[in-house]
C-alpha cells in the first residue's frame, strides 16, 4: 500500500496523522486467481477459528528498522536520516494505536486492546544478542544509487523489492520497516509508506521525508496484517455508494466496516457517516483512532494463516508468550499468555522442580542422601557423630574430610580442577595447542584444510599439485538429446558451456512443455516438473538462452542431465566461486553482497571465466512472467533448502548472477513466493 499526503485533503479534513492525510494506492503483485486463493484458505481458517474461538487473542511481533539513508547529512535526525530516538518514539505510537486506539488528539479510549505488541527486536533468530536498529549509508552500496531520492512509481518499479530482500532480516520471521526516501510529486504531495498482504514477507516502507511516522505505521501494518481500504473495491470517479452483498467477500472483506465513498472530491469525508472515519483503514483524515472488532479479527486469523509456521517458529512468538500460568506453583510466570504444562513444584528442600521427595529430620539433606535419618548429627551434616570424623570442624562440601584436611573443598570438576568451571575449553580441558588447527594434533595442509592430505599447491589455484588432472578428461563437447554442448574446465570441475536446452529427461521421457504464463502458473504451481521458453518465445530465445526448468524437474529421478553428469549442488556450486576468487564470507553468505574480486562479472556473458551465464531471467511461478530478460542469470542448485521450518521447506538453493553487478547472489527465495521450487530457471550440468 502506498500513502500520498494531499495539501488538497489537509484543507478538507484538517487533520490526520500528525497534519497530514493519506490517499492510498495498492501495491499487490499477486494475479487476482492468487488473491482468491489465498482468501479461499484464509476464510477457511476463520470459519475453523470461530468454531472453535481458536485464535490467539495476543501476539508480541519483532520488529528490525532499516534506515536507508543518502548520506548526505552528518548526523542523524536531519533530512533523511532518522533518529533512534525518532523511531522509539513512533514504535511507541504504533503500541499506542494497536493496544488502545488512542488517539493523542483527541484522547478518546476508542477500542479495546487490538492484541498485538511491536517490540525492537534485540535477539537473532538463534537467539543470541543483536541490534533491531539498523543503519545504511548507500553511498557504501552502489547497486542501488539509483533509488535515492526518486519519485514512488520509481522505487516501487525498480527498487524497493530488490531493497527488502538486501537489508531485510530473516522476513518470515520478523517484521522490517525500511526508512527510504522519495520525493515529492508534481502535485505537491508527499507519499508517507507502502506496504504488501500477506503472505508477503516484503515488510513496509516509510518515507522519512514526510511526517506522522506513528499512525503512518499504523495504517501500513494494518495492510501487512491482512487489512483492507474500508472503501476497498469502490470507484472514486463515481461518487456513488456500492451496497454489499456479501460483506465477507467484498469491499474490505469485514462486515462491521460499512460501505464508503472513496474519494475526497465527492463528499467532505470527515462529516460522512458512511465513511466511518474514525477508522485506522480510512482516508478521512478527522480522529483515526479505532480498529472494529471485525478487522482485529481478520489480523489475527490472516497472521496465524500467513505469518506463523506449523510448529510455532512463527513471527509472533518472541518473548515469552506461554509458560507456568497457575499461581500456586513455584515457576509461575506473571507474563505468560498461555500454559505450557511446564509447572513445577518445591521439592522436599524447598527447591523449584528438584527431585527430594523427603526430608524427615529437616536437616536440609535430603533423605536419599542423608546417612543420618535417626541418629545424632550434631552439626546437621548428614553424616552420624558415632561416625563423623569432623564433629563441629567445618566440612563445608559435607564429604566427610574437615575443610583443614580436605584438598578440595568443594567439587572436582571435568577437568580435576577444584571447583573449576569444567571442559569450557576448545579442547575440553584446554585450549588448542599453537599451531594445530584441531584438538586431534592436525595442521593446516596446503589448501588450508585441516589435517587435509594436500602438500602443496604452488600455482595458488586451490587444487592440490598431487591431486590436479584434466577434469574433463580430454573431452571438449558431450551431446545429448540432439543438441552439442562445449565443457569448460574451471579448477578441479568441468562444466557445460551453455544452458541445457533438452526437452527430454535421460531416460529419454518428454518433460511437460508450457507454453503460456496461466499454464506455468498451474502446473508449476502444482509441483509437476515442466519446462518453458524465455518469455515464452522459443523462435527468438531457445538458442541463446536454452529453456527455464522448475525445480521439479531438477529433482526428478529420470535425471535432467546426460549420463556422468548432473545439476550441482550448492556445495559444488561454492567451489566454482572459491576457485574463481570469491571473498569467503561472501560464499557463504545468504544473499548478495558486492565482490572486490568481481566474480560477478567472471562468471557473466563474455567475462574472463569463459562461463559465460545467458541473462535469461526467470518464469514467476505464482503468475508464469518473465522476470529480469537480459538482466541477470538465475541458475538452480539441486539442493534443497533447511527443511525444519514449514515456510522453507518448498525452497531450494540458487544462485543469481547481475548483469552490472560485481557479487552473486545465493537465495533461497525469489520474489516472496511461497514456493520458489515452482519458478523457472536455467540449468547448467558438471561431471560428475
Amino acid at each position: 500500500m502506498r500513502f500520498l499526503l494531499s495539501i488538497i485533503t489537509i484543507l478538507l479534513c484538517g487533520s490526520l496523522m500528525s497534519q497530514t492525510t493519506v490517499p492510498c494506492g495498492v501495491l499487490d503483485d499477486r494475479t487476482p486467481t492468487q488473491i482468491e486463493v489465498d482468501e479461499a484458505l484464509y476464510r477457511n481458517n476463520l470459519a475453523l477459528k470461530r468454531s472453535s474461538r481458536a485464535y490467539n487473542d495476543a501476539k508480541i511481533i519483532p520488529v528490525v528498522i532499516n534506515v536507508l539513508h543518502s548520506g548526505n547529512y552528518a548526523y542523524p535526525g536531519y533530512g533523511d536520516w532518522p533518529s533512534e530516538a525518532a523511531v522509539n518514539s513512533m514504535m511507541s505510537e504504533l503500541n499506542n494505536y494497536y493496544a488502545s486506539g488512542l488517539n493523542s488528539s483527541s484522547q478518546v479510549d476508542a477500542q479495546s486492546d487490538a492484541g498485538f505488541t511491536f517490540v525492537l527486536a534485540d535477539k537473532d533468530i538463534n537467539g543470541n544478542p543483536m541490534d533491531g536498529f539498523r543503519e545504511y549509508n548507500l553511498q557504501d552500496y552502489p547497486e542501488f544509487s539509483n533509488c535515492i531520492f526518486k519519485t514512488y512509481n520509481y522505487v516501487t518499479a525498480n527498487c524497493d523489492d530488490q531493497m527488502s530482500s538486501f537489508f531485510g532480516y530473516e522476513r518470515d520471521f520478523y517484521l522490517n520497516i525500511f526508512f527510504l526516501a522519495v520525493q515529492q510529486e508534481s502535485n505537491g504531495g508527499v507519499y508517507g509508506g507502502w506496504a504488501k498482504y500477506p503472505p508477503s514477507s516484503y515488510g513496509l516502507f516509510i518515507n522519512p521525508l514526510s511526517s506522522g511516522w506513528g499512525q503512518t505505521a499504523t495504517h501500513e501494518v494494518g495492510h501487512y496484517l491482512g487489512l483492507r481500504h474500508t472503501f476497498d473495491q469502490y470507484d472514486e470517479a463515481i461518487c456513488a455508494t456500492i451496497n454489499e452483498t456479501d460483506c465477507e467477500t467484498q469491499g474490505d472483506r469485514v462486515c462491521d466496516t460499512g460501505p464508503t465513498i472513496r474519494s475526497f472530491l465527492c463528499v467532505n469525508l470527515c462529516n460522512n457517516p458512511l465513511e466511518d472515519p474514525e477508522n485506522f483503514m480510512s482516508y478521512a483524515g478527522c480522529s483515526h483512532q479505532k480498529f472494529t472488532d471485525g478487522q482485529i479479527e481478520r489480523m489475527h486469523v490472516q497472521a496465524e494463516t500467513f505469518r506463523q509456521d506449523e510448529i510455532g517458529h512463527g513471527q509472533f512468538l518472541y518473548g515469552t508468550t506461554s509458560g507456568c500460568t497457575d499461581p500456586t506453583k513455584c515457576n509461575y510466570d506473571a507474563n505468560a499468555l498461555t500454559d505450557d504444562g511446564s509447572c513445577l513444584d518445591n521439592d522436599a528442600l524447598g527447591v523449584c522442580g528438584g527431585t527430594c521427595a523427603a526430608d524427615v529430620d529437616s536437616d536440609g539433606i535430603c533423605d536419599d542422601v542423608d546417612t543420618c535419618l535417626t541418629g545424632e548429627d550434631v552439626d546437621n551434616d548428614g553424616i552420624c557423630d558415632s561416625i563423623d570424623p569432623c564433629i563441629g570442624i567445618p566440612d563445608l562440601d559435607n564429604d566427610g574430610i574437615c575443610d583443614p584436611d580436605d584438598p578440595c573443598v568443594g567439587t572436582l570438576d571435568a577437568c580435576n580442577v577444584c571447583n573449576g568451571p569444567g571442559a569450557i575449553y576448545e579442547c575440553g580441558c584446554a585450549d588448542i595447542p599453537e599451531g594445530d588447527c584441531d584438538c586431534n594434533g592436525n595442521q593446516l595442509d596446503a589448501l588450508g584444510v585441516c589435517g587435509g592430505p594436500c602438500l602443496a599447491d604452488l600455482d595458488g589455484d586451490g587444487i592440490c599439485d598431487n591431486e590436479q588432472a584434466n577434469a574433463c578428461a580430454g573431452i571438449s563437447t558431450v551431446s545429448y538429446n540432439g543438441l552439442d554442448y562445449s565443457l569448460i574446465e574451471l579448477g578441479n570441475q568441468c562444466w557445460f558451456n551453455s544452458n541445457l536446452a533438452t526437452n527430454r529427461f535421460n531416460d529419454g521421457s518428454f518433460i511437460q512443455k508450457i507454453d503460456t504464463p496461466e499454464d506455468w502458473m498451474i502446473q508449476s504451481g502444482n509441483a509437476v516438473p515442466v519446462m518453458g521458453y524465455v518469455d515464452h518465445d522459443n523462435v527468438t530465445n531457445t538458442a541463446t538462452y536454452g529453456f527455464l526448468y522448475n525445480w521439479y524437474a531438477v529433482n526428478d529421478s529420470r535425471g535432467l542431465c546426460p549420463t556422468g553428469y548432473h545439476v550441482p549442488t550448492d556445495k559444488e556450486w561454492m567451489e566454482l566461486e572459491r576457485y574463481l576468487g570469491l571473498e569467503e564470507n561472501l560464499v557463504t553468505r545468504e544473499g548478495y553482497g558486492s565482490s572486490p574480486s568481481n566474480v560477478g562479472a567472471k562468471l557473466g556473458d563474455g567475462g574472463n571465466s569463459g562461463f559465460d551465464s545467458k541473462y535469461a531471467g526467470l518464469l514467476v511461478e505464482s503468475d508464469g512472467s518473465q522476470r529480469d530478460l537480459q538482466k541477470a542469470a538465475y541458475f538452480w542448485t539441486s539442493t534443497e533448502y533447511n527443511n525444519v521450518f514449514e515456510s522453507e521447506r518448498n525452497n531450494a538453493w540458487f544462485r543469481a548472477i547481475y548483469k552490472n553487478l560485481s557479487g552473486v547472489g545465493r537465495y533461497n527465495e525469489a520474489w516472496q513466493t511461497a514456493n520458489n521450487k515452482g519458478n523457472g530457471m536455467s540449468v547448467r550440468c558438471l561431471k560428475d
